[in-house]
């Protein structure tokens, strides 16, 4: 990740509203675009998600056994061919 991720505002608004999650700049060459990049606090936040996200998953799938969650996954990507 580097130092200054970009992310969207709809993100920010709906993370943490009541945090400062993002910052924005418009570049002097072209004044059409505006690049947003995440605060230190926004980098805080997404530096932990994967992890929180990671141990969320097991204690939803913990009754499975990794026999089943295989073929769970397998079902679901399956459907999700089906989808796509």
């Amino acid at each position: 990740m580097s130092a200054s991720p970009r992310v969207t505002r709809p993100f920010c608004a709906i993370v943490c509203p009541s945090r400062v999650l993002e910052s924005a700049s418009t570049p002097a060459a072209t004044g059409r675009s505006k690049c947003v990049y995440a605060t230190a606090a926004g980098i805080e936040l997404i530096t932990g998600l994967d992890s929180a996200l990671a141990e969320l998953n097991e204690t939803i799938f913990a009754p499975l056994s990794k026999a089943e969650r295989a073929a769970l996954r397998a079902l679901l990507d399956k459907i999700d061919a089906q989808l796509a």
